[in-house]
């Protein structure tokens, strides 16, 4: 199996961090407690830019990314977070080798 990983950056108003931080961890213990194909989703920002948020994210594949996208406590986030959102890259990557 080649698992499926997803890198997102937010860059967000660094104002917005304690409001922002609360809800993308809440979107990430509950993708990995609830999604069977949600295999990590690590919340990270570098020490010295509150303004950037970075998720690693692992799926075993693009079917269990996109049952994530359909799942409530991502719409969740999404409807919160959104105005705070200044800007959002996202990478999709295949690992190509067995751990």
């Amino acid at each position: 199996m080649s698992a499926f990983v997803l890198i997102v950056e937010f860059e967000i108003n660094a104002r917005d961090y304690e409001r922002f931080h609360p809800l993308i961890a809440r979107n990430a213990e509950q993708s990995v407690a609830l999604e069977p194909g949600c295999r990590q989703f690590d919340v990270m920002s570098p020490a010295d830019n509150r303004s950037c948020i970075v998720l690693y994210e692992v799926y075993d594949d693009e079917a269990a990314f996109q049952a994530h996208m359909g799942m409530p406590h991502v719409a969740e986030f999404f409807a919160a977070a959104k105005p705070m959102i200044l800007k959002q890259s996202a990478r999709r990557l295949q690992r190509t080798h067995p751990r």
